[in-house]
């Protein structure tokens, strides 16, 4: 059976790009794997990020939303949404900038000999600027529908 994907989307006053970012990359997830989720991390946002996020998960099931109450930065929304995650590949784009069809296929094709990986989608400043791949447990069970959560 073909790895599962699990993509991380850790934002912060998102609400203008949220929206047509994951409508894209819901557009693409299926060319890849028959089997994904969406997490997006609201780090804190002072604008309806929340919202927008929360409407999305409404409409797909396959999108998930986790929000902190404060800002922790972009490392500990990587942190939570790797928890609620739940493919057997985990993809992080940590970015403004939009995620296209290619740079998605290419990451997957990177780290589909793995069983389990990390890989950051897009450079940002910092430490996340390299691609990287790193072992995250798998989980055994099937995937749940969780209502969007507020963390602390």
């Amino acid at each position: 059976m073909a790895a599962s994907l699990s993509l991380l989307l850790p934002v912060c006053n998102a609400q203008r790009g949220l929206e047509s970012q994951v409508e894209r990359v819901l557009d693409v997830l299926p060319e890849i794997s028959d089997r994904f989720d969406v997490v997006i991390i609201d780090d804190g946002s002072t604008d309806e990020t929340h919202e927008v996020a929360r409407n999305l998960a409404r409409r797909y099931p396959q999108v998930e939303v986790v929000r902190h109450s404060a800002p922790r930065g972009v490392e500990q929304a990587i942190a939570t949404g790797r928890q609620r995650s739940s493919g057997d590949v985990v993809l992080v784009h940590a970015s403004d900038a939009p995620l296209d069809a290619a740079t998605l296929a290419s990451l997957w094709s990177t780290t589909s000999g793995s069983t389990v990986g990390n890989a950051q989608a897009a450079p940002t400043t910092g430490a996340n600027t390299a691609a990287n791949t790193a072992a995250k447990p798998a989980k055994a069970q099937p995937r749940r529908r969780r209502p969007a959560t507020a963390i602390d």
